[in-house]
């Protein structure tokens, strides 16, 4: 935990523009409110002004949130979709893999390409605007939110989809588990459970499994903060 986060806390709402849709006036507006509503800062969902190679408009907006006195929280969250990215789907215990349109299902933190889109989004941001003064900062670094539960999700039974499955078991999440026992002193021949019926082993699965989206996270920090402009002095790095 940054030692200055309880001086200086962060209290903002979601925002969620469509640059395709929405023109400058629009947002404008919707700052204007925000602002009006008490609310000192934003957590924005950046990705749709690079989906859309609309970096100039971000550029206006993240002015405009200074100008009105908002801070900014860039937050990393839909840089991958599935139906152009098949490959990096999530595959379930029963061999299926979870592809459920009314979730942002972003395929398997352990896949190369799922990496590969994150750092390169998350290192674009930085490297374009991570120097912007509306930018919310604790100890100097800019600070970037990742939307995302810390479990794979491959299903939505509160939308009246299946039950939630055991996942994922990919070829890399495969590998992450045998190089997971090897560390642990243990057999890393040992096959990946399907169910509990072997309790000692499913944990060590489980354990295994919750790894991947700190990794995920700690890679991209990192390559972040290489990226950031040294007037920030870094980001995320502790």
């Amino acid at each position: 935990m940054f030692s200055g986060y309880h001086h200086h806390p962060i209290v903002a709402i979601y925002y969620y523009p469509n640059p395709e849709k929405w023109d400058h006036a629009q947002v404008a507006r919707d700052l204007a409110e925000i602002v009006g509503a008490q609310i000192q800062a934003i957590w924005l969902f950046f990705d749709p002004f690079y989906d859309h190679a609309a970096p100039d408009r971000l550029r206006e907006l993240l002015d405009d949130a200074q100008r009105l006195g908002l801070e900014v929280v860039p937050v990393l969250g839909q840089f991958l979709q599935l139906a152009e990215h098949p490959e990096v789907k999530i595959v379930n215990a029963d061999g299926t893999t979870s592809d459920d349109p009314r979730f942002w299902n972003m395929g398997c933190f352990r896949h190369p390409k799922v990496v590969e889109l994150a750092t390169a989004r998350a290192v674009g941001f930085l490297r374009d605007f991570g120097s912007h003064p509306a930018l919310y900062r604790l100890e100097g670094k800019p600070v970037m939110s990742f939307v995302h539960e810390t479990y794979y999700r491959n299903s939505v039974p509160e939308f009246g989809g299946k039950a939630m499955q055991p996942s994922c078991y990919c070829e890399h999440c495969q590998a992450a588990f045998r190089d997971y026992l090897a560390r642990h002193g243990l057999n890393p021949a040992a096959v990946p459970p399907r169910d509990a019926s072997d309790p000692v082993l499913w944990q060590h699965w489980q354990n295994c499994h919750a790894e991947a989206i700190p990794a995920f996270l700690t890679f991209t920090r990192r390559r972040g903060s290489r990226s950031t402009p040294a007037t920030t002095g870094g980001a995320w790095e502790p």
